[in-house]
């Protein structure tokens, strides 16, 4: 049984959480173990939380995600999300606003 808590701390949070999360996975896997399937809650804040999605959603109905998919879930965390929030305000949420 395991439980994870992640704090906030923007972009170097969700780095560090996934970074963290998905090396555990990566070492039970080289054990023959599933580290995933382990975790029974996940309580996450900010970007700790971003991080911890990154890799939660990595996962699939077949099981846990290779190691190629664990390398992904690290650089999707690490990477910037600010260009698509600032396109989301600027055209579709602005035009709902105005026309609602």
């Amino acid at each position: 049984l395991i439980v994870v808590a992640a704090n906030g701390g923007g972009i170097q949070s969700a780095a560090w959480t996934a970074q963290v999360l998905s090396g555990l996975e990566r070492r039970a896997q080289q054990e023959g173990l599933s580290f995933g399937r382990s975790i029974r809650l996940i309580s996450a804040v900010s970007g700790g939380s971003v991080g911890a999605m990154h890799f939660v959603n990595a996962y699939s109905e077949q099981g846990p995600p290779s190691g190629e998919a664990l390398t992904a879930v690290v650089e999707r965390a690490n990477a910037s999300s600010l260009n698509a929030v600032v396109w989301g305000m600027a055209y579709p949420d602005l035009v709902r606003t105005l026309l609602p």
